[in-house]
């Protein structure tokens, strides 16, 4: 969301600049801190700018914090690490200043689908061009339907702007319109993510492996569409959970153009399982798992403190934080090469954000398999495209 809205505040002329991750460097060391301290002392170390947003209470009503990590970890994490407990959080800006404030209890913002019926324009301009597919958000889906139309699934602020984007194109002159909007979006992404810009140079240099789509995944069974999908991927897939015989597939079929893409194969399974209330995951070993979605990852698994490693190995420390709230499985040959954990929290977390800062700074990960249990994996490198 963050990304479109910095490129309407561009077409709107506004100053924006380009945020890159920052990391704070080990020992990170609070005994006992006030709060307020030791966030400071993280944007000290990183150099980034931060604004303090909350008044009342003060800040100094939020107590203390025991924390030490020995290995270097994204400031985003730490933050959270610190804030959550106290019901605070942050979010950061569009020139990259941290904003610290009450936790918002906001619902969630709605994702909806809506066709767009073309005049002038043809679909194929709009949906198979990349710098005008960039004003999507992360899971947002541009699609072409039957005819001349364009179906986009989005947040319903993304698509009240794709309107005016279409009123603008959508003209007896829309060539001219197009490349002016086209020309005007590269300028944006030059300027304001230029390491954006150089990945997907560099996707161009790879050579694109090309994949022939099934025949029709329209009202098809979807154990069907997705065993044509992977024999054509060419990739190891597991079926992780009993489809319904009765389940069809009700997305238009899948073009060529789509899997031909770097990421086509992943966009295309997103279309597909979106609403069958079904996922997918890639393994370690670029194996494809179809899932069915968590519907009890909205209820929080809290480990309760101390959480206090001191030089402890890494499956000790895993199956501490595991032990009688959650099943594990170590996917890895030798977790022991992994070294040790050092750490001391002594306040209430959410598991998964300590499982990231203990995998994290070892290229270490995990997934949920479908029946709840967490695989220990290396970080997936995804297989290279041919």
């Amino acid at each position: 969301m963050k990304r479109f809205l910095l490129v309407l505040m561009f077409l709107l002329a506004s100053g924006i600049v380009y945020c890159k991750t920052l990391y704070v460097e080990a020992p990170i060391d609070f005994p006992n801190t006030p709060v307020k301290v030791a966030i400071e002392t993280l944007f000290l170390k990183t150099g980034a700018q931060y604004s303090f947003e909350v008044t009342d209470p003060p800040m100094s009503v939020y107590g203390n914090v025991t924390l030490y990590i020995r290995e270097r970890q994204e400031l985003d994490t730490v933050l959270a690490l610190i804030l959550k407990p106290k019901n605070l959080s942050f979010n950061v800006d569009a020139s990259g200043i941290y904003h610290i404030k009450k936790k918002s209890n906001t619902p969630p913002v709605k994702i909806i689908a809506k066709q767009y019926s073309l005049t002038y324009i043809t679909a194929d301009e709009i949906a198979n061009d990349e710098n005008i597919k960039k004003l999507l958000t992360k899971n947002g889906v541009l699609t072409q339907g039957d005819g001349n139309e364009i179906i986009i699934t989005n947040e319903p602020s993304v698509l009240q702007s794709f309107e005016k984007i279409i009123k603008i194109v959508d003209v007896p002159d829309h060539a001219n319109k197009l490349e002016a909007l086209k020309e005007l979006l590269k300028v944006f992404y030059n300027l304001y993510f230029p390491k954006d810009v150089e990945k997907e140079e560099t996707k161009k240099e790879q050579p694109m492996k090309y994949v022939e789509p099934p025949t029709s995944t329209f009202d098809t069974p979807i154990k069907i569409a997705l065993e044509s999908l992977f024999k054509d991927a060419k990739v190891s897939y597991v079926i992780d959970t009993p489809l319904d015989e009765n389940m069809r597939t009700s997305d238009a079929s899948i073009k060529k153009e789509d899997l031909t893409k770097k990421d086509g194969l992943e966009k295309a399974l997103k279309r597909i399982l979106e609403w069958k209330e079904l996922t997918f995951s890639v393994d370690e070993k670029g194996v494809y798992h179809i899932q069915k979605k968590d519907t009890t990852s909205h209820k929080e698994i809290f480990i309760e403190p101390p959480i206090d490693f001191q030089d402890t190995p890494l499956k000790v420390s895993l199956e501490s934080i595991f032990l009688n709230v959650a099943k594990f499985v170590i996917d890895v040959p030798d977790i022991s090469e992994y070294g040790n954990v050092t750490m001391r929290i002594t306040e209430k977390q959410e598991q998964k954000d300590v499982l990231t800062l203990i995998l994290e700074p070892k290229g270490l990960t995990y997934w949920v398999d479908a029946i709840g249990v967490v695989h220990i994996i290396k970080k997936p490198v995804a297989p290279e495209k041919k």
